[in-house]
């Protein structure tokens, strides 16, 4: 293990680095379970600790990137103008970011996979904003961007 810490310890995100394996080897995993962590150390070099033991990787560890989703809709007026959305993955909250060019009031609905409501957000004319809403991205199920009255359910 000190050779491991001693080629993380190279730079000074390595540090950081380094204590996440301390922390993911000291820690006691529970009953029928191995802790584990895995990170990228300097110079791309792929390390995980698994069960108490650190190790270099021969194969890169795959990590899923966080995804930005974006919408957008065609204004009534002014013609050729858009209502437009983004929002990232957030694993306990999801932010909405949008820009509404049109010159009518629109709305954001956000469902669960299940069509159950999350939310209805109404943006105003000519605005452009974000909001935050207390609901992780992994169950969003639709997204859609009505020009009517937002849902009671």
């Amino acid at each position: 293990m000190g050779k491991v810490m001693s080629r993380v310890f190279g730079t000074s995100a390595g540090v950081a680095s380094a204590l996440l394996v301390a922390l993911a080897i000291q820690a006691p995993a529970s009953a029928g379970t191995a802790s584990a962590v895995a990170f990228t150390g300097p110079a791309g070099t792929q390390y995980a600790a698994v069960g108490g033991a650190a190790t270099e990787q021969s194969e890169p560890i795959a990590v899923a990137p966080l995804a930005v989703h974006r919408k957008s809709a065609s204004c009534v007026s002014p013609s050729g103008s858009k209502f437009n959305i983004s929002y990232g993955d957030g694993i306990a909250s999801t932010t909405f970011y949008f820009n509404n060019h049109c010159n009518q009031k629109r709305r954001i609905v956000i469902r669960t996979h299940y069509d159950e409501l999350v939310s209805c957000i109404e943006v105003n004319a000519g605005t452009q904003g974000r909001k935050k809403i207390g609901f992780p991205t992994h169950q969003i199920g639709s997204v859609t961007l009505p020009r009517t009255a937002c849902p009671s359910s």
